[in-house]
């Protein structure tokens, strides 16, 4: 990203969500859906069963992908694809070796971008490796690296709000606040880093700033029916009255009749 667009991100970026925060600039249209981000906020899915792995159809997979690395193992890419395969059946251990293989590598950009991916998998499957994850991750961060930093900081902050991680050089809260600004700073273009900060926020009582950062994220994720009405409740809670309306009347208006239900039934409540 250039400096002048990065700059004009930064800019507009605040901007448009004062303008959602005080006029809730666009209405629903009978199009508006839960957007796929929500599901990455809340950190739950349901599995198909055509997600399901079939075994014989994900051995066959892990096979060619096998193939395709000792073919060329220089491609950290087709590296990546087996790594996220190996996961995807439970192989920790072997995509972890795999990762390392290139952290020792003379490539040093794919050597860091692989640390970053194995801190990744220690952070989610090895308890007792959180602490290394946590260490090779804020290295990177401080590192100055304009591609990895800012993803860093964005895996930090999520470290401590969705894996539940104790840092041990801080109070939690204060240093996933730090991580996701610092994250924003250098990407504010990361909509999602904007949802989990306002979340923390919220739960440190926050609200008004909370907002203000649910409405950034509300620039990119306009369909976000459950943002909205998280926008909403806590513009109540603010004392924010009439934009709360605005808010669930949005939501009222939508096709989805879980949410349509809820805003309607807070608007009674605000009668």
């Amino acid at each position: 990203m250039s400096m002048v667009m990065y700059r004009f991100i930064r800019l507009i970026i605040p901007l448009i969500a004062t303008c959602v925060l005080i006029s809730c600039a666009s209405e629903t249209t009978g199009d508006s859906q839960v957007s796929k981000a929500d599901a990455s906020v809340s950190d739950s899915h349901s599995i198909t069963e055509s997600e399901k792995h079939d075994s014989a159809e994900a051995k066959s997979n892990l096979k060619r992908l096998e193939n395709e690395h000792k073919e060329n193992p220089i491609d950290y890419t087709v590296a990546f694809q087996l790594i996220q395969e190996y996961e995807n059946q439970g192989m920790i251990d072997d995509a972890i070796n795999v990762l390392e293989k290139y952290i020792a590598g003379d490539d040093l950009l794919i050597a860091e971008r692989a640390r970053l991916d194995r801190a990744l998998l220690l952070a989610a499957y090895k308890d007792d490796e959180k602490d290394k994850a946590y260490e090779d991750l804020l290295d990177i961060a401080e590192s100055g690296s304009e591609i990895l930093s800012s993803e860093a900081y964005f895996q930090l902050g999520n470290m401590i709000t969705v894996e539940g991680y104790n840092p041990p050089d801080g109070d939690k809260k204060e240093l996933a606040k730090l991580y996701y600004r610092k994250a924003s700073e250098l990407e504010p273009a990361n909509a999602l880093l904007y949802r989990r900060l306002a979340d923390l926020l919220y739960s440190e009582g926050e609200i008004d700033e909370a907002r203000e950062y649910l409405a950034i994220f509300l620039v990119v994720y306009p369909d976000d029916l459950l943002s909205w009405l998280d926008l909403a409740d806590w513009s109540v809670e603010t004392g924010d009255v009439e934009r709360a309306r605005k808010y669930y009347k949005r939501v009222a208006e939508s096709d989805i009749v879980e949410f349509s239900d809820r805003a309607k039934k807070a608007l009674m409540k605000l009668e």
